[in-house]
């Protein structure tokens, strides 16, 4: 993770950071408990860090440029709308259970100690960190270099 990120702790912060095509520019972390959706917030040019209980869902957020990860989020799902994001993905130990939308993931996407339950929607990840469970699962139609599997 890059150390230069900008903490947003309420949804009046964020409204006033997304620009007119619904784009944030930098890197953020969503932080404490007022913030309870994205809303029309679609990219991310930079990371984006999850850190609130409170968040029930990602909003129209499609794309992240870097590094996505969730740190705590007791409340969210799914990655709904979310379909590629350029960097790493550190879904662990977080209450996610679907990825949505997502099928790109430019670099790792580890979803170790995770509920995730159905891989379908994923197309291409450079390196894939699975829960023991998916070792007998068919990932042929995932394009990455490398597949490792953890105990949860």
């Amino acid at each position: 993770m890059e150390d230069n990120y900008l903490t947003i702790c309420t949804e009046k912060k964020i409204n006033s950071l997304i620009n007119d095509k619904g784009h944030l520019e930098g890197n953020f972390i969503i932080f404490g408990n007022t913030i309870s959706s994205l809303g029309c917030l679609e990219k991310v040019y930079g990371s984006l860090g999850i850190n609130s209980d409170s968040l029930l869902d990602l909003g129209q957020l499609k794309y992240v440029k870097n590094d996505f990860w969730i740190s705590s989020a007791k409340s969210l799902k799914s990655l709904g709308n979310i379909k590629k994001i350029g960097g790493t993905i550190s879904l662990r130990y977080s209450k996610i259970e679907d990825l949505g939308k997502l099928n790109t993931v430019g670099n790792r996407l580890c979803m170790r100690d995770t509920n995730i339950k159905n891989l379908s929607s994923l197309k291409e990840v450079n390196i894939l960190m699975l829960p023991k469970r998916f070792e007998d699962e068919n990932t042929d139609f995932i394009k990455t270099k490398e597949i490792k599997y953890f105990k949860d």
